[in-house]
């Protein structure tokens, strides 16, 4: 169990946010009309349907990959990750071999994440049996052989964690105060308020995200404004050690913690959802802050979890998410914010572009 989004020291009736002044510079209000035909899906998307995972190859042709849904994918699309039983298991997707990692802890585990930069491990979140309440769980790592189980922080997280591009540092959070963790060395709280001293020193982060490079940081901050709850995107230049707030929104009550932006692969671009009082609402911020563009405006359902995916070359992002209805998938540009769906069976939800 999540916890509740409005879950601050300030009241319940307060925690409803006002839009700041503190928006990006610039900002595209032209949406195009989302196109009628599906198009095609296109090689190397790949898709979970009928408790499967699957495949579109050069030909355009689906194949089954593995009989498991859902799963996280390694960078390499090598292996698979899922849970089952409170474990985290490996399917190697060549041989279809699967590993238990963690049966021999006296832990509850879940939300595998891949880590590019170190291929060899997993990081997860865990529990013991007895632990119960509001939380992801605490931040832990386990080798790809079921060696080297680690519990690397024991507080426990209202967010996700984010494993860095140098293969030694992962962002996280205790309790939604931002920490990282540096592999042979320790944690150390991440103190936002050094970069911007506009936010009280009860501001909440989590869900973090690093760019490709590692040479930026976002982190979702709430904070109470006027005596209101909001949440900003903090995007954070890790080398000129400089950061700035970005599309302030009023958070909708919900279970959890907002979800973490998404960079694109060339790190020009983050994709992020706002499930904010009017609905969810998706936006493609550029990584300086000076630009962004709202996209699928009147599509999306007023409450969904979209899973965003962006093409290799960033041209490009898949937007997935399930209804009553079935499951729907658009690829937008994002140079016009032009939008079409794309033709997969009706339960299919998009989970990687490789």
């Amino acid at each position: 169990m999540l916890p509740f989004i409005l879950a601050t020291n300030i009241s319940a009736a307060e925690a409803v946010a006002v839009v700041a002044a503190d928006a990006p510079s610039k900002a595209d209000a032209t949406i195009p009309p989302l196109a009628k035909a599906a198009i095609a899906p296109r090689g190397g998307m790949i898709y979970q349907s009928a408790g499967a995972l699957w495949r579109i190859g050069p030909n355009g042709q689906a194949a089954q990959w593995l009989a498991r849904d859902p799963v996280t994918l390694s960078a390499d699309g090598k292996r698979a990750f899922f849970v089952q039983d409170a474990d985290i298991w490996v399917a190697d997707l060549t041989s279809g071999a699967e590993q238990n990692l963690t049966s021999n802890a006296n832990r509850d585990e879940q939300s595998p994440t891949a880590w590019a930069a170190k291929p060899n491990s997993i990081v997860m979140m865990s529990r013991t049996p007895e632990q119960s309440g509001p939380s992801e769980g605490s931040l832990s790592l386990v080798n790809l052989d079921g060696s080297g189980y680690r519990v690397l922080d024991a507080g426990e997280s209202g967010a996700l964690p984010a494993p860095a591009p140098d293969g030694r540092s992962i962002a996280y959070d205790v309790g939604l105060k931002p920490k990282i963790h540096r592999l042979g060395v320790g944690t150390e709280n991440v103190d936002l308020r050094r970069m911007l001293p506009q936010l009280p020193l009860d501001y909440k982060a989590g869900s973090p995200a690093w760019s490709p490079n590692g040479q930026k940081m976002a982190w979702m901050v709430g904070s109470a404004v006027a005596g209101k709850f909001q949440i900003r995107l903090a995007l954070v230049d890790m080398t000129r050690r400089t950061a700035q707030l970005l599309h302030p929104f009023e958070p909708r009550g919900r279970g959890g913690w907002v979800d973490a932006p998404v960079f694109s692969p060339n790190g020009e671009w983050v994709a992020l959802e706002v499930p904010n009082i009017n609905g969810s609402e998706l936006y493609v911020l550029r990584a300086d802050g000076k630009l962004e563009k709202r996209i699928l405006a009147g599509v999306l359902p007023r409450q969904c979890n979209p899973t965003l995916t962006w093409s290799s070359d960033s041209r490009s992002l898949v937007v997935s998410y399930a209804t009553l209805t079935g499951s729907h998938n658009h690829l937008v540009n994002v140079a016009d914010a032009s939008a079409s769906l794309i033709d997969l069976p009706p339960d299919a939800r998009i989970i990687a572009w490789q």
